[in-house]
């Protein structure tokens, strides 16, 4: 996915495109590096695991589905360099009963993280992430439950081409800390962390 974003933006960018300051090149043939507002989907693949305490191991490894509606602004400096800041929710989408009887999905989610990057052309951003995320898990088998809804910092990047002046398409990975079960289906000191890749798509507006 990465080397396709890529080589679409190398293809859109003029082969006469000066590499140390895009603004060199006249108004009438120069690209438009696009930033400002937007608004975007996201769907989020979040791939969690159980830390046990004693074992000193990872256990329950699922992938969630978790579609989310994105709001952001950003802006270059410099030229190249582009600071932003995002918002996200979402909701994730229910799993099938696990063979043992039991249920385990992830409910709402929400997160806010800034962005810092710069651009490899006027058509590609690459960019870093830190923020917050709270995804809400739950494992049920009926009758008893357990969560784990706390905030968590979250690190990663992306990498984002506009295919035009109002539309722009990337991908994002992020990784999520551990953070504590509570509840009697998770053993005492029982934590979750997750590794989240999502496709995103945008809307400037």
């Amino acid at each position: 996915m990465l080397a396709l974003l890529l080589g679409y933006a190398i293809a859109k960018a003029p082969s006469n495109l000066d590499e140390e300051n895009f603004s060199t090149e006249s108004e009438e043939n120069r690209p438009v590096i696009v930033v400002g507002s937007y608004l975007g989907l996201l769907w989020l693949l979040h791939n969690k695991k159980d830390h046990l305490p004693v074992l000193k191991t990872t256990a329950n490894s699922n992938m969630h589905n978790i579609p989310t509606l994105v709001i952001g602004y950003g802006d270059i400096f410099a030229n190249h360099f582009y600071l932003g800041l995002e918002g996200e929710v979402g909701y994730g989408l229910k799993r099938g009963k696990e063979s043992t009887g039991t249920t385990e999905k992830t409910g709402w989610h929400i997160g806010g993280f800034g962005h810092a990057g710069f651009h490899l052309s006027p058509s590609a951003r690459l960019y870093s992430v830190i923020g917050f995320d709270k995804t809400n898990h739950s494992y049920e088998d009926g009758t008893s439950k357990a969560s784990a809804d706390g905030f968590a910092l979250s690190v990663g990047g992306g990498l984002l081409v506009t295919m035009s002046s109002r539309f722009g398409f990337g991908v994002e990975g992020r990784y999520v800390p551990q953070k504590s079960w509570s509840g009697p289906l998770k053993d005492a000191g029982t934590k979750v962390s997750a590794w989240q890749m999502g496709i995103k798509v945008i809307l400037f507006i």
